[in-house]
């Protein structure tokens, strides 16, 4: 099998930032397309500043970026209180269902609480089942624009 490496952002390299961002523009065409309003690249630029937040996290293959997490201050769905946000988590199409989105979600969680955070949230359509193996609970569901369902989970972090 091979290893799998979970490293901050400001490790990178231009090519695996590069790969991040074709990842994303991928995962998220409405967002990250031509037509979308976001930019990849600036994105995981603003992940791997080192400052208090946005933070990211990269798996990698033989050094090739193959996904990606971020710890946030905020997110669609947040509610008063809720300061701690897992966002962007994306595997590449060819990588998925080998156990990386579970060990980006384990090594953000982690991240949060080595930061002292209480807690952190999570908004999500497709991700529900793989949070909920990692004892994350469903808190509420909230509505887009678009009136698609998205579900909201939170994690507790105390020891």
């Amino acid at each position: 099998m091979t290893a799998i490496d979970i490293v901050d952002l400001d490790c990178l390299g231009p090519d695996q930032r590069t790969q991040l961002a074709q990842i994303m523009t991928q995962a998220w065409p409405g967002w990250y397309g031509t037509a979308g309003q976001g930019d990849a690249s600036a994105d995981i630029a603003a992940r791997a500043e080192g400052g208090d937040f946005p933070i990211g996290l990269a798996a990698l293959i033989d050094g090739r970026a193959i996904g990606t997490v971020a710890l946030s201050h905020q997110s669609f769905g947040q509610e008063a209180g809720e300061t701690c946000w897992l966002t962007g988590l994306v595997v590449a199409p060819e990588h998925r269902g080998q156990g990386i989105a579970g060990r980006l979600v384990a090594a953000v969680a982690d991240l949060a609480k080595r930061r002292g955070h209480a807690s952190i949230c999570t908004t999500t359509q497709s991700a529900r089942s793989l949070l909920e193996r990692q004892h994350w609970l469903h808190i509420r569901d909230v509505v887009d624009d678009d009136r698609a369902i998205w579900h909201v989970l939170s994690k507790s972090l105390a020891p």
